[in-house]
């Protein structure tokens, strides 16, 4: 069974499909019976019946446990380099160890506001 909800192929917009376009996508025979085309609500652009009722654009929802799992991950990777990192600037240079938290911080910062600015796909 497809999504219940599309996104509209020229403006993006979310739509939501019927219950019988939800069930009925499947059969080709019901596709043959409706127009080739219905307009989007939002913006009047065409949308292919068939395409919508087979779920060619059906919106992807976003798996938060993948995104938090991988963020995670990458905070403990950048948090392990500066530990050694860090540790290894104690014997030499104690400036070193302060510009090495700085950096992992600044990346940490920038990883969280580029996963914060992306659009489910």
């Amino acid at each position: 069974m497809t999504s219940e909800e599309f996104l509209c192929p020229n403006c993006r917009a979310v739509l939501k499909k019927s219950a019988a376009a939800q069930v009925l996508g499947k059969d080709p025979k019901v596709c043959d019976t409706l127009p080739s085309t219905v307009k989007c609500p939002n913006c009047g652009g065409l949308i292919a019946t068939r395409s919508m009722m087979k779920g060619f654009f059906d919106l992807k929802k976003p798996q938060p446990a993948k995104r938090v799992l991988r963020l995670a991950l990458f905070v403990f990777g950048i948090l392990l380099v500066a530990a050694v990192a860090g540790r290894m600037a104690v014997l030499f240079l104690g400036v070193l160890r302060l510009a090495v938290f700085v950096l992992a911080a600044v990346a940490v910062v920038m990883l969280l506001v580029r996963l914060l600015r992306r659009r489910p796909d």
